[in-house]
Parts: structure tokens; C-alpha cells; sequence
């Protein structure tokens, strides 16, 4: 209501007790995604709902508020509405991949619900507006996957962190990808994710990031068994 305090306000929510945000977490993410909205012209609030969104991702994510998971999908499903908050979020979130962003360890960890609210809006603008800005948009999602491969390829210690929580979250992001994007398009984007990592480098993780992939809907489709078998 307070658009002059709007900065503060939003770094300072970043402060506030678990508790409360749980509480009033729809009308929380109601107000995130109106400040959006309501400044689709300017990117000046953009990171910062970004960063307040990440925070409700990671507070949820973990166990003493695990139980408010449930409430947050049935948010995205049923009340969510933000048809233009997709290209935003692409944007911070590739804009925090390529400048290894202070922010990025936690953007990864968030990465299955950062993906469900882009292609929920997404799915929603398409919806309203009879298929249009599909083409902007499967290309905008696919530069975004391959900064993502990108930052795989980095050999330094200081986006080790990074690469290991990508590795472990984006398979999560399947089910959600491939009801707006082409399958096999995927398929091709995570052998490449895969072998952007170098050799003898987070090998573990690696091994159960493919192991993800093979048990996600993906292999159900021969087309894309075709490409990730090998």
C-alpha cells in the first residue's frame, strides 16, 4: 500500500520469523507476485521479490515447516494468477546463474519451485492470451538452461556448492518442464547439463543426478531413452 517503503519493506520481510510468514503465506505471495504485476514495465522491485520468494522456498524446505509444502502447491494450482511473473523470474534467475550472484546457492536449491511458478504463469498467460509469445518463450527457457551448463563447466571451488545443488534439484524440474517444453528438446538440454561437469568432479552427485533423470517421466518416452541411454 506503501509504494515509497517498498525497498525496505521487502529486505526487511527477509528478517521476519518463520512463524509468521507461514502463517500468512498466501496473502505473503499474493502481495510478492501484485508488485510484480503491478511494475511489469521496470525491473526495480524484480530481484528483490526474487530473493523474498527464495526465502518462503527455503523456509518451507525445511523440516520444522515442512508441513506448509501441500499449502504452497496448492497455491500454484488454485490461486496463483501472475500471467506475466514468468519472463521476470527467467531473467533474475539467469541473470544470477551468469554473475555467480551472492544469492545463487539458494536460488538452486529452490530451483523445483521457481520452475513451478514460471511455467504456471506461463501456462496461465498462454491460457488468457491464446498460445502467443510461445516461441519468446521456449527460447527465453532455453537460455536459461544453458547458463545453467554454463556454470557446470567452471572448474573453481567457488561454484562447487552451486554446481552440486543444481545437479541435485534441477531433475525435480521434469514433471513441471515438459508440459510447456518438447521432451526430447529436455533430454538434449540435461546430456548436455550432464557432461558440462568436468571429470572426476562432484561424481557422486553426478551419478544420482542421472539416476533422478532415468526414474523422472522423461524415460517413459522412447524418443528420450534414444538420447539419455547413451
Amino acid at each position: 500500500d506503501k509504494p515509497d517503503g517498498l525497498k525496505s519493506h521487502l529486505l526487511s520481510f527477509m528478517n521476519v520469523d518463520g512463524e509468521e510468514v507461514v502463517k500468512f503465506l498466501q496473502d505473503v505471495l499474493d502481495a510478492l507476485f501484485n508488485i510484480l504485476m503491478q511494475n511489469s514495465d521496470s525491473d526495480l522491485y524484480d530481484n528483490l521479490v526474487f530473493d523474498a520468494l527464495i526465502f518462503i522456498i527455503c523456509l518451507i524446505s525445511d523440516r520444522k515447516y515442512h508441513q506448509f509444502r501441500p499449502v504452497l502447491d496448492l497455491y500454484i494450482k488454485e490461486n496463483f494468477s501472475a500471467t506475466l511473473a514468468y519472463n521476470k523470474l527467467m531473467v533474475v534467475l539467469r541473470h544470477y546463474v551468469e554473475t555467480e550472484h551472492k544469492s545463487l546457492l539458494k536460488s538452486m536449491k529452490s530451483l523445483e519451485y521457481i520452475f513451478k511458478f514460471i511455467i504456471r504463469s506461463r501456462v496461465l498467460f498462454a491460457a488468457l492470451n491464446e498460445g502467443r509469445g510461445k516461441q519468446q518463450f521456449e527460447i527465453s527457457l532455453k537460455q536459461l538452461f544453458e547458463s545453467l551448463n554454463e556454470m557446470m563447466k567452471k572448474t573453481s571451488d567457488a561454484v562447487l556448492s552451486d554446481q552440486g545443488a543444481a545437479m541435485k534439484y534441477l531433475p525435480s524440474t521434469v514433471d513441471d518442464v515438459i508440459t510447456v517444453f518438447d521432451p526430447t528438446q529436455f533430454s538434449l538440454i540435461l546430456v548436455e547439463f550432464i557432461n558440462s561437469l568436468p571429470i572426476n568432479r562432484l561424481t557422486r552427485p553426478k551419478l544420482t543426478c542421472m539416476k533422478n533423470i532415468v526414474e523422472s517421466s522423461l524415460f517413459k518416452y522412447a524418443e528420450c531413452r534414444q538420447v539419455l541411454l547413451p
